[in-house]
C-alpha cells in the first residue's frame, strides 16, 4: 500500500496489480476528514469485507482501536529458532545466507517461552540480574526498548540432560563448526602466524608513536590561545604546550563479532580474522576481550570467547552463527560492559571497540514509533541509522569505535554512515594485518 500511495504521490507507475488487490488499495484509501472513531470504522468494515474478521459488536470504541492495532500488527509471535542452516542468499556471497522478513509480527516484549527457550540454547545469564539491569538500561533504549539481553558463556548450554532436540543439535553442531574453524586455522597456520608478527610490530609502532606525543605544559612550544590571557594578567607564562614524558593511560580493547545467520558461509574466515587481531594486540601487550552478538526472540545474545585477562586466543574458534544481529544493541551493551563501568568507577584506561561486521543489521522484533500503532521493521535505513546513534554515543564517552568490514560490497554505505572514516574493508585475509594497523591508528589519533 505503501508503494501504491507514493506512487500516485510522486507521479511514478503504479506497480502491477491483481483486480482483488486494486480493490484493496482503493478501500485503504480512506477521507482524511476522518477521526479515530471513523477510522476505526472504516478499518473494521475493510477487514470484514476483504477478509471476513470481525470485532465484537458490543466492543466499546477503545477496543475496537485496539482489535484494528492487533490486526494491524499481526496477533501471531514468529518463533525463531538458532537452528537455520539456509537462507535467502543475500549475504556476503551467493552462497550466503540472510534471514527474511515475513511481515510485521505484533512484539509486545518477551515472554516467559522466549526466556526458556534462550536459557536453554546458551545456558544461564553469567551475570547476576541488577548487573543485567544496569547494562539494559544503557542498551534497551528508544526503539529497542521491548528488547533484552543475555550475557552467556562461550559455547551456549553444553549439559546435555534434559535438553529439547534442538538445543541437543545445536550443540553438536557448535562442535562440529569448532573443529571447522580450527581445521581452517590450521590448514593457513603459516599465513597466520606471519599476519600475527606483522600486524603486532605495527601495533607497536602505532603506540610507540602516539604514547610519546602526549602534551604537558610548558613555558616554551606550542600556544594555548584560550589562556594567553594569563601571560600580561598573572604573568603566568605557563601557557605552551610540549611533548611530554608522560604516557597515555593503558588502552584496552573489545572485539565484537556479528555471530548473525548471514555470516554462516564465513564462520572460518572471520573466526581465523578475530583471532588474527585479537592475538596481535595481545603480543602488543593490549589487554582485549571478544565477544560475540546475535539477537533471537526480542534477546540480543552476547558470548564472551576470549576474557580480558586470557593470554589463550584459541577459544575464538568457537565463533557459530544463528539468529538475526540489532547492532545497536550490542554496541550499546558493550559499551555499558567494558572495565567496571558498571559501577560507575572508571578503570583509566583507553578503550577501543572494534565491530567485525558486514553493516546490514537486520532483527525480527520491529522497531518502536512515537504512536505505538504500526511499528517498524528493524532493518534497512532505520536501523542503520539507529546503529550510527549508537556507536556516536560511545564516541562522546572518549571510546573509541571502528569497524572491519567483511561483507556485500553493496553495504558499503551502510558502513560509512555508521562508523565515519574509522572502518577498513577485507577481502582476504592477506589485507588483514596492514588494514587494521592503519585503522587503530585513525582510532588512536
Amino acid at each position: 500500500q505503501h508503494e501504491i500511495r507514493w506512487s500516485g504521490v510522486l507521479g511514478r507507475r503504479m506497480p502491477i496489480m491483481s483486480a482483488r488487490e486494486k480493490r484493496m488499495s482503493e478501500d485503504l484509501m480512506f477521507s482524511g476528514g476522518l477521526d479515530t472513531d471513523g477510522v476505526t470504522e472504516a478499518m473494521e468494515r475493510f477487514l470484514f469485507d476483504h477478509f471476513k474478521v470481525s470485532s465484537d459488536k458490543g466492543m466499546k470504541k477503545r477496543e475496537g482501536l485496539h482489535f484494528v492495532n492487533r490486526i494491524l500488527r499481526h496477533e501471531h509471535r514468529r518463533k525463531d529458532s538458532l537452528l537455520v542452516r539456509t537462507g535467502s542468499g543475500k549475504g556476503n556471497h551467493p552462497k550466503a545466507v540472510s534471514l527474511k522478513h515475513t511481515g510485521l509480527g505484533r512484539f509486545t516484549g518477551i515472554k516467559e517461552e522466549d526466556t526458556l527457550y534462550i536459557r536453554e540454547i546458551f545456558g544461564e545469564c553469567r551475570i547476576s540480574e541488577r548487573e543485567l539491569a544496569l547494562i539494559e538500561n544503557e542498551a534497551c533504549t528508544g526503539g529497542n526498548e521491548l528488547c533484552r539481553l543475555w550475557i552467556a558463556e562461550s559455547g551456549g548450554n553444553t549439559e546435555g540432560e534434559g535438553q529439547s532436540r534442538e538445543a541437543a543439535e545445536i550443540r553438536k553442531s557448535r562442535a562440529l563448526q569448532r573443529k571447522r574453524n580450527e581445521k581452517y586455522a590450521e590448514e593457513r597456520a603459516a599465513l597466520i602466524r606471519s599476519s600475527v608478527r606483522i600486524l603486532s610490530a605495527h601495533i607497536d609502532t602505532v603506540l610507540s608513536s602516539y604514547l610519546k606525543h602526549l602534551p604537558e605544559k610548558a613555558k616554551a612550544g606550542r600556544i594555548r590561545p584560550e589562556i594567553a590571557y594569563r601571560i600580561p594578567l598573572v604573568r603566568d607564562t605557563a601557557v605552551f604546550l610540549k611533548d611530554g614524558d608522560e604516557t597515555e593511560s593503558e588502552l584496552e580493547a573489545d572485539i565484537l563479532l556479528d555471530a548473525s545467520q548471514s555470516r554462516m558461509h564465513s564462520q572460518e574466515v572471520l573466526s581465523s580474522e578475530a583471532y588474527i587481531i585479537a592475538k596481535s594486540l595481545t603480543a602488543a601487550g593490549i589487554p582485549v576481550r571478544v565477544r560475540t552478538f546475535r539477537s533471537i526472540r526480542g534477546y540480543t545474545v552476547i558470548e564472551t570467547l576470549k576474557d580480558i585477562d586470557d593470554r589463550d586466543c584459541r577459544g575464538i574458534f568457537s565463533y557459530y552463527t544463528g539468529g538475526w544481529n540489532r547492532d545497536s544493541v550490542a554496541i550499546r551493551a558493550a559499551g555499558a560492559m567494558g572495565g567496571n563501568v558498571l559501577y560507575g568507577q572508571d578503570t583509566g584506561n583507553r578503550r577501543m571497540l572494534l565491530v567485525l561486521t558486514d553493516a546490514n543489521p537486520n532483527d525480527s522484533a520491529p522497531f518502536l514509533t512515537g504512536d505505538g500503532l504500526i511499528n517498524m521493521e528493524y532493518e534497512g535505513a532505520a536501523a542503520v541509522k539507529d546503529t550510527a546513534d549508537a556507536v556516536k554515543e560511545l564516541r562522546e564517552r572518549d571510546m573509541r569505535v571502528g569497524a572491519v568490514f567483511f561483507g556485500n560490497p553493496a553495504h558499503l554505505g551502510n558502513v560509512q554512515q555508521i562508523y565515519g572514516n574509522e572502518y577498513v574493508q577485507i577481502r582476504r585475509n592477506e589485507q588483514l594485518a596492514q588494514g587494521v594497523g592503519d585503522l587503530l591508528l585513525k582510532m588512536l589519533e
